[in-house]
């Protein structure tokens, strides 16, 4: 609670990664704790760290869709598209109703050029969320 005032009201980034940093240490499996974490530090331009929080998460809690969402967002940035592509088909297989989900592996599946695979990935996201404007776009 103490980062997210940082964070939010006092805008104050390094403080709040100090506060995430030490709740993170005294539990890991808080979700929440862990995403704030790792947004500060992106922030801060802290991309290794995060990279490997983001890591560590992801290999050691169990379906741990927030770590496994930003990693494989950081792999799509990188242009490792079969690694993103992997990542967000474990978030789906653990999630298969999340059509966010499914609109990221459509777009690692459109960056890699595999077009049919993408555009059933984006089917799938409108049919399960009629509203996708983006979905529908793509």
């Amino acid at each position: 609670m103490l980062g997210n005032f940082y964070k939010y009201f006092v805008k104050d980034y390094k403080k709040a990664l100090k506060c995430y940093q030490k709740a993170y240490e005294l539990c890991q499996n808080l979700d929440l704790c862990g995403l704030e974490l790792v947004d500060c530090l992106l922030h801060e331009k802290e991309n290794e760290i995060a990279f490997n929080v983001l890591k560590k998460a992801n290999e050691e809690i169990e379906n741990c869709k927030w770590a496994s969402l930003r990693l494989g967002i950081i792999h799509l940035k990188k242009g490792d598209c079969n690694e993103a592509i992997r990542l967000f088909y474990n978030v789906i297989r653990n999630d298969p109703n999340d059509s966010n989900m499914w609109e990221c592996l459509a777009d690692a599946y459109l960056n890699r050029g595999s077009l049919t695979a993408s555009l059933k990935s984006f089917n799938k996201a409108i049919e399960l969320n009629p509203d996708s404007i983006y979905a529908a776009y793509q």
